[in-house]
């Protein structure tokens, strides 16, 4: 659109895990991570050039604990903290030379508890129980306004469940639910943090040594605006949304390599309007082939998406 649109990042990043083993049927895990990110854009979405800068640090901790009581029951349980702080988060608007319209330093701190339970009621009848819990401090520094700073913390829960039954020589079949979240841009008036609820049925059976799956999803959404994205410069409003989806698939495995073909279909739709939500994908096909025994121990791989 543009021809003075140019995305330019830098970002270099370390990690570190160990694992600690109790017992042959305990252990604890420990990780943490330190990331460093810079952004210079400047792009035109159809309503003018804008230019969009940052520098942000990103660092994060983990801690979980796994423990198998016997066969039937497992347990895994922890705590995250994640810390993302984008500095000097400038948006300007060219008009007819660069105006200022944001300029903010952002901070948001996540402390995540959370325990899971996997295990079997019978041998045809297994279930998977999870739940954690995450407290958001959100704070936010205008340096245009300073009348628009806030701190705030904002709570939420995250439940998950899944009940699967695997009768012997015939299709399995599993039922989930989970709910989840992702925060909204701080810069922007509104909710702070937009929840998500989804619904899946799964029915699975090998036939043949080929591995088939139908998937049915139900996926319901607040209203949310833009997120602190690099790819995201413009406030518009994403919700709220519903989207129902059915995928087939197919997977067979060769002595060679592997062959995989899938086929998906959805509709999506804001609530508001009944509208279909707009560049929101409708019908995916995909074809993937692997090769894994070729000289040198060299791997091959395609894909085909349409």
């Amino acid at each position: 659109i543009d021809p003075r649109q140019r995305d330019q990042t830098h970002t270099g990043e370390i990690a570190l895990n160990d694992v600690w083993t109790l017992s042959n049927d305990s252990k604890f895990q420990f990780s943490g991570f330190f990331r460093t990110y810079n952004l210079s854009l400047y792009s035109n979405f159809g309503d003018g050039l804008i230019r969009q800068s940052e520098f942000r640090t990103e660092a994060g901790a983990n801690t979980t604990y796994i423990h198998k009581f016997n066969r039937h029951l497992s347990i895994l349980a922890g705590m995250d903290y994640f810390r993302e702080a984008p500095r000097r988060d400038d948006l300007d608007r060219y008009d007819p030379v660069f105006q200022s319209v944001t300029a903010n330093n952002v901070t948001l701190n996540f402390a995540t508890p959370f325990v899971a339970l996997d295990g079997e009621i019978k041998p045809w009848l297994h279930f998977n129980l999870g739940w954690r819990r995450d407290q958001i401090d959100f704070e936010n520094v205008d340096l245009l306004n300073p009348v628009n700073s806030f701190h705030r913390w904002v709570g939420v829960n995250s439940p998950k469940a899944t009940l699967a039954l695997l009768p012997p020589k015939l299709p399995s079949i599993a039922f989930s639910f989970g709910q989840a979240f992702f925060t909204n841009d701080p810069r922007i008036p509104g909710t702070l943090v937009s929840v998500a609820h989804a619904y899946q049925m799964v029915v699975s059976k090998r036939i043949a040594g080929t591995d088939f799956h139908v998937t049915l999803a139900h996926v319901t959404q607040q209203a949310s605006l833009a997120k602190i994205d690099p790819d995201t410069g413009l406030p518009y409003n994403q919700g709220p949304s519903r989207n129902r989806t059915i995928t087939t698939s197919a997977r067979h495995y060769f002595r060679a390599g592997m062959l995989q073909a899938s086929f998906s279909k959805a509709d999506a739709r804001d609530l508001s309007t009944g509208l279909p939500v707009p560049e929101a994908p409708r019908l995916i096909y995909d074809v993937l082939g692997t090769l894994d025994r070729l000289p040198w121990h060299l791997h091959a791989r395609a894909e085909f998406e349409d």
